[in-house]
């Protein structure tokens, strides 16, 4: 927006989704529009929102910093950081908010780490236990971007650790998010890189 005014967004980007999930970031002076069948969500500047619509145009909003405004039918609601609503098709409207689980912080092994594959070693991964944590969902890939063709293990652990052998040379990247009561998830937890 060239003739924006003080504070207000100077860019501004829309989009309709149907099906799937999308994570949205937006910068300083920028916001999102995002709309589905279910609901309209306007995501302020400086936020990080994740957006999943299922098959029955079921829409989830989890807002893990920032704000964000979810309009339907039957009304609004706006959601800080850490905050989760669902919202419907018709008389179903706006779900009640969810607290998000923090995610973890992977402990080891450190970034980087080099392993031998003619020592026949097994890889172990650890993160920082969450309170109030159900399980927690690893994922490991060939891809930093974890495109879907990348990606090798998404397994849920009871406990903050994985013991993973590794039978092929290259890099593998992991990352790690804590599921909480309901199974409302967490973001992703910084990724980490080790190579074999």
């Amino acid at each position: 927006f060239a003739g924006a005014a003080e504070g207000e967004p100077k860019r501004q980007s829309e989009i309709k989704f149907i099906v799937g999930t999308v994570d949205i970031d937006t910068g300083e002076g920028s916001r999102s529009i995002v709309r589905t069948d279910a609901a309209t969500a306007d995501i302020g500047s400086r936020s990080t929102v994740g957006v999943e619509v299922d098959p029955s145009k079921t829409t989830g909003i989890s807002t893990y910093r920032g704000q964000v405004t979810l309009s339907t039918e039957s009304g609004s609601v706006t959601l800080g950081d850490r905050e989760r609503v669902v919202a419907r098709v018709g008389a179903g409207g706006l779900g009640e908010k969810t607290i998000l689980p923090d995610p973890p912080r992977p402990l080891a092994p450190d970034d980087a780490a080099v392993f031998d594959l003619n020592r026949n070693q097994p890889v172990t991964l650890k993160w920082i236990p969450v309170p109030g944590a159900t399980r927690y969902r690893l994922q490991i890939a060939r891809s930093r971007l974890y495109v879907p063709d990348s990606i090798l293990i998404v397994d849920d652990r009871p406990r903050p650790e994985a013991v993973v052998t590794v039978t092929e040379e290259g890099a593998f990247y992991w990352r790690v998010a804590t599921l909480g009561k309901g199974n409302v998830i967490s973001e992703w937890s910084p990724t980490r890189r080790f190579k074999v």
